[in-house]
């Protein structure tokens, strides 16, 4: 079965995510899991540097992102996860989304330890 379930853990506290199936999310998947350590960006997401660089073939030139959703920004090689609504912009890749609620994040300053697992 190709699981796209993620459990994805923040200060001890666990939250449900699902990828989309794209190329670059599927890369993601296939370095899981991982920890990686978060700061606030421009007060509407969070971010990380990948494990590794993320394929952008296949995918859209950019994208745009609402409060929730995983993305990988190519340029910079940052995984993502929004807060706040974000117009498309060159290099945004959609990977997934929170099923939870994730405006705590808006709080988040630097960081924010985060491990990014399958779920069973």
């Amino acid at each position: 079965m190709n699981c796209r379930r993620l459990l994805i853990t923040i200060d001890g506290n666990e939250y449900a995510a699902e990828l989309q199936d794209n190329p670059c999310a599927v890369a993601l998947k296939n370095e899981l899991p991982v920890t990686l350590t978060f700061q606030d960006f421009g007060g509407q997401e969070v971010l990380a540097e990948a494990p590794k660089k993320l394929p952008m073939s296949g995918m859209p030139a950019s994208a745009g992102a609402s409060p929730g959703d995983i993305g990988y920004y190519s340029p910079t090689g940052s995984i993502v996860f929004y807060y706040a609504s974000v117009s498309p912009f060159p290099g945004i890749a959609r990977l997934g989304h929170f099923t939870e609620d994730v405006s705590f994040l808006a709080s988040t300053r630097e960081n924010l330890e985060v491990t990014i697992s399958l779920a069973e």
